[in-house]
């Protein structure tokens, strides 16, 4: 792929579950790994929500709009740990969407009680331009493909990681 000026900026977890005794999330070879063999000549940086958390005794909260005013990232990439009170709030996703930049969540897993609920809200809040979705598409896709359809708005292609089979609800 030829030179990108693409800026992104990860946030997600560290370890699986948040836990230090699990390891590492997938996201460093599934994410990580993958996103800088396909953009080499990308910027990416990334800040680990539980890492932060465990080494500074602070919310994520305290540090992500000054990251994102720091590093200026074209856009944001988000994965969550589920519901856990680790997550940023609407205060940073607000921040970042002020900033100008364009928001993705990443969801694994999603189902009517999770993942899909978020994504709505997130939708309502106008704070999220991209939801890439995997592992339950059997439970949802069906039920969500109208907000498949409608395609990406204003959002580059360049975005869209191709992480196995999955498929994206879009903000619209």
């Amino acid at each position: 792929m030829g030179k990108s000026s693409l800026k992104v900026l990860f946030v997600t977890e560290k370890w699986c579950d948040a836990d230090p005794n699990k390891g590492l999330t997938n996201n460093y070879h599934n994410l990580f790994k993958t996103f800088s063999n396909t953009f080499p000549d990308s910027e990416f940086n990334i800040i680990h929500i539980d890492e932060y958390t465990a080494a500074k005794k602070k919310h994520i909260d305290t540090f992500l709009p000054t990251l994102v005013d720091r590093v200026e990232p074209d856009v944001v990439i988000f994965s969550l740990l589920g519901k856990s009170n680790l997550n940023p709030t609407d205060s940073s996703y607000t921040h970042i969407k002020n900033k100008g930049c364009k928001t993705v969540f990443m969801w694994p897993d999603v189902f009517d009680g999770w993942g899909i609920p978020q994504i709505e809200e997130l939708n309502q809040k106008d704070l999220s331009d991209l939801h890439v979705c995997w592992g339950s598409e059997k439970n949802v896709a069906k039920k969500y493909k109208n907000l498949i359809d409608r395609g990406l708005r204003g959002f580059p292609l360049l975005y869209v990681i191709i992480l196995g089979a999955m498929f994206i609800v879009i903000n619209s």
